[in-house]
């Protein structure tokens, strides 16, 4: 779907459930203003049925799902309905605003996601109490998956009774792929098993862990460095790393010595279209394992668990910077395995010289720490959750060491406009993943001549009208990110814009008709939807919010 289409299917979503379906929390049925529009898709099995429509599940037909998952179907309610009458809670409300711009607020909820313009203020701790609490673009569903069972027994209800289907973790997703109006949802969250292996394959021969689905970051750190290891996840400590991260690519504090997040995996176990449990590994349903390995998540089946490779821990170096010179510049953490301070600080050298050479004051912090646990808990923690945002509106590219070494002035230029001229900042990640990994995967090509990868956010304002913000998001798309990704090669998925008219080629490169045929032959009646996941441009968000055929 065009940016634009997809903006204007936001927005009337919004305008369409204030204004005539009024969704009750506790129960499926609509408000009788409902649209003339509305009616049009309500026996169209091209779309994906909503609560209301005459082809929606009946209650009878839920309670039988409920029945065959043992209970474990949660008719949700939005987490922000604690604010709004007639379930106001004041403590709890005020409780949630102090963290609902944090992941912690919503990781733990079956229907909760991160991503702020999906939400779409449809109940939240900062709309007025009066106001009504819609689920807008929330699941109206979800199961607590424990097993295999639970995953099948979600797939074909979804497909028998044309529902639209989401996988969830965590919900930590910038692009609102883990929610879907009027969606089932495949809870994977508790999914917390770890195990360490001594792992032997063609490819690989040493040190693993096997991580359920539902184990994030911070959990895997600290399971990885009691048993005397370390393992490569996200530097914001709450993403699932068998979820978006590893299937989105997944860069890492330790990526330029470990490789992407994608390198590491060994093993899928997943759940596809037709119910199946399979394992997919480098020599056994190797489309599926290198598909999933890089290839985006949400669309090619349901991932239960992922064994990745572990490395021996031990002493990590590191340092973090600021000055001001213009505006402030600062380096958040620069990770050293292996370093004492004294080599940290040699390697910094080049650089602290330079400064010095102009008379530019800085504050340099060095450390060198036992583990990799207490390097990750000093730069971005305190862990388990750490104190990154997830509430945010951004875009993203990556730029090449020759693109650098040709146009650094041009690209500097560029950057100095947006921090200078919008609300938006500049982030940049320094690495080197050229390192072919031990088995072929669908990471984006161009990672691998990246020198620099650079994040162009906004943190959301819930305190000004929704329709500010919205419109920083389109600020976004038509004038900061096109005369940066002039000189880009294409963009880390889980941290871009998901309104990126050149998605496909700029999330997927290369590989994205190879992708389509794995998609096409593991899911060939196209369940699985997420916004910019390979084969989503077969489908369109229509005005109402649901999901038909394009």
């Amino acid at each position: 779907m065009r940016a634009s289409t997809r903006k204007i299917a936001l927005r009337l979503s919004r305008i369409s459930a204030v204004a005539s379906l009024c969704l009750a929390l506790s129960t499926n049925k609509v408000d009788a203003s409902a649209t003339i529009a509305r009616n049009t898709y309500l026996n169209n099995t091209a779309c994906r049925f909503l609560p209301g429509d005459s082809g929606w599940p009946s209650s009878e037909e839920w309670q039988q799902l409920n029945t065959s998952v043992d209970g474990r179907l949660i008719g949700t309610v939005p987490v922000g309905a604690v604010c709004h009458d007639p379930t106001y809670d004041g403590a709890a409300c005020e409780l949630l605003k102090q963290t609902w711009s944090l992941p912690q607020a919503h990781f733990n909820d079956p229907s909760a996601f991160m991503a702020a313009y999906q939400q779409n203020a449809s109940c939240d701790p900062y709309t007025s109490r009066p106001s009504p609490c819609l689920r807008g673009n929330y699941v109206s569903y979800a199961i607590n998956v424990t097993s295999a069972a639970d995953v099948a027994a979600g797939v074909t209800f979804a497909q028998e009774k044309n529902v639209r289907l989401v996988i969830k973790n965590t919900g930590h997703d910038y692009l609102g792929k883990s929610t879907g109006k009027g969606g089932l949802s495949l809870w994977t969250h508790h999914l917390k098993s770890i195990e360490f292996l001594n792992y032997s394959s063609e490819a690989y021969s040493g040190p693993a862990i096997k991580i359920g689905a539902g184990v994030q970051a911070f959990e895997a750190y600290e399971a990885a460095a009691a048993a005397g290891f370390k393992v490569v996840g996200g530097e914001c400590v709450t993403v699932g790393v068998a979820g978006g991260f590893t299937q989105g690519g997944g860069h890492s504090m330790l990526s330029s010595v470990y490789g992407m997040g994608a390198d590491q995996a060994l093993e899928w176990e997943v759940v596809t279209a037709n119910g199946t449990l399979v394992i997919a590994t480098p020599t056994a349903n190797e489309d599926l394992y290198w598909a999933l390995s890089g290839g985006g998540g949400g669309t090619y089946g349901v991932v239960l668990s992922l064994t990745v490779k572990a490395y021996p821990d031990g002493v990590i170096g590191g340092a973090s910077m600021w000055a001001i010179f213009g505006s402030i510049f600062s380096i958040g953490e620069l990770t050293l395995p292996g370093a004492t301070k004294d080599e940290v600080r040699t390697l910094l050298a080049p650089f602290t010289s330079y400064l010095a050479e102009r008379n530019i004051s800085y504050q340099l912090n060095v450390t060198s720490l036992p583990s990799f646990l207490e390097h990750i808990d000093r730069y971005v923690g305190p862990l388990p959750y750490g104190t990154i945002p997830s509430a945010q509106i951004q875009g993203g590219t990556m730029v090449s060491r020759t693109v650098v070494e040709k146009n650094n002035a041009e690209i500097m230029a560029v950057l100095r406009n947006i921090s200078t001229s919008s609300q938006f900042y500049v982030a940049a990640y320094a690495l080197n993943v050229s390192k072919q990994p031990s088995s072929p995967n669908a990471l984006l090509p161009s990672w691998r001549d990246a020198l620099i990868y650079y994040v162009i956010p906004q943190f959301w304002n819930y305190t000004i009208p929704f329709e500010e913000m919205a419109e920083q998001e389109d600020f976004l798309s038509e004038r900061v990110m096109p005369p940066l990704q002039a000189w880009g090669s294409g963009a880390y998925m889980n941290e871009a814009d998901f309104q990126d008219p050149g998605w496909k080629q700029n999330f997927y490169g290369e590989n994205y008709a190879r992708l389509k045929r794995v998609k096409r032959t593991w899911d060939p009646k196209d369940l699985f939807y997420a916004t910019t996941a390979v084969g989503s441009e077969a489908w369109e968000v229509m005005g109402d919010g649901r999901l038909c055929r394009a």
